[in-house]
């Protein structure tokens, strides 16, 4: 009989954050726009703001399903184990 391993999940989890924080940082390297008028650079930030708000948004989602593996993977009072 296969017995599941609680550590699997973990190992799991952390593969996941390691994905989301070297994806992350990938992105957040952009090379420096060249200077334009202040309405061109306000639409700059504001197109950033939007993308680090998705980013914000998936490593959220990310954490929570982290969060619940590790929760998962720990044994309950009275479970025996």
């Amino acid at each position: 009989m296969w017995i599941r391993c609680p550590w699997r999940r973990l190992k799991i989890a952390i593969v996941l954050a390691s994905v989301a924080l070297f994806a992350t940082s990938a992105f957040g390297q952009t090379p420096p726009a060249a200077p334009g008028t202040i309405e061109s650079q306000i639409e700059q930030v504001n197109a950033e703001n939007a993308a680090l708000r998705e980013q914000l948004r998936k490593i959220e989602e990310q954490q929570k399903k982290l969060e619940e593996l590790i929760r998962e993977s720990q044994p309950t009072p009275g479970s025996g184990s």
